[in-house]
């Protein structure tokens, strides 16, 4: 009978620590999930933010057209930046600056932006 309780005694242990295996690597493959998924939507909004960039930029550069005034045409330079947006998802964040002195990181801002206003 004791020899009973010992062989009990270590199958419960082993479905225990079975158990506690399962639950770990469940808990690792919903935490890699979540960060595929956190890094997806972070290259989402990083292609969105450029996107609303390069259409701001091309409004400016049309303003400026209307207005005579000879400059770079900035889509031109911003449609590098965008390809290389989407091929990686690495966006330099300094990159670009604005009239009136804004740079790329305070444009993110939606209150920023007139389509945010």
């Amino acid at each position: 009978e004791r020899r009973l309780r010992i062989q009990d005694f270590i199958e419960k242990r082993n479905l225990e620590e079975s158990q506690k295996d399962e639950a770990k690597k469940n808990e690792l493959a919903e935490a890699k999930l979540r960060a595929e998924e956190a890094e997806k939507e972070r290259r989402h909004q990083a292609l969105k933010h450029w996107t609303r960039v390069a259409e701001d930029c091309k409004e400016e550069e049309e303003r400026r057209a209307r207005q005579g005034k000879k400059e770079i045409p900035l889509s031109a330079y911003l449609d590098g930046v965008l390809s290389m947006a989407e091929k990686d998802g690495k966006i330099p964040a300094q990159t670009l600056r604005f009239g009136k002195g804004k740079s790329a990181e305070q444009k993110e801002d939606p209150a920023s932006t007139k389509r945010g206003a």
